[in-house]
């Protein structure tokens, strides 16, 4: 285990949204923020992107803010739009923030550790080693295992669980 599971002072933070499926992206791998100009099933059109330039691949992430959903990108339809793996926008506009994922990105990193903000939840999730453990009553504070996702399945985690690195 890294030690950043054992820091006590954090430098990046992002709220996470749970998933079954979808790894929390990294803060320092965003790729751009926006609204969308257009959606239709597990589609996103943003007017002006150019998602070639971008270099968005499929295995890089989506984060719906308008509606606190994630999705992995499926890949590129044309230059200003996106298959999605999932449906995430069902209205539009809709605000959302792009990011790499860390294999396309070719970099590695820690994986974070949760702050849970809130009173004492329970936390199915991703560990950094690739266990799937659910973690009962996790008290107010920083949570010292590290994860890649938390599931929605076996989660009572607030919406504002924060990942912190």
């Amino acid at each position: 285990m890294s030690s950043s599971a054992f820091k006590t002072n954090y430098q990046r933070a992002i709220t996470i949204i749970q998933s079954d499926t979808v790894e929390i992206p990294c803060p320092w791998l965003m790729v751009m923020t926006g609204a969308s100009t257009s959606v239709g099933l597990n589609t996103i059109q943003v007017t002006g992107a150019n998602f070639y330039t971008l270099n968005i691949k499929a295995g890089d992430i989506i984060i719906n803010k308008t509606a606190n959903t994630i999705s992995y990108v499926r890949g590129i339809i044309q230059a200003d739009a996106l298959d999605l793996v999932s449906n995430i926008f069902t209205v539009q506009p809709s605000n959302f923030e792009l990011y790499y994922s860390q294999e396309n990105a070719g970099i590695s990193y820690d994986a974070p550790v949760i702050y849970n903000p809130h009173s004492t939840h329970d936390y199915t999730v991703l560990t950094a080693g690739g266990d799937i453990v659910k973690f009962d009553k996790i008290p107010v504070g920083v949570f010292p295992v590290q994860i890649k996702r938390i599931n929605t399945t076996g989660s009572t985690a607030s919406s504002t669980t924060i990942a912190l690195w």
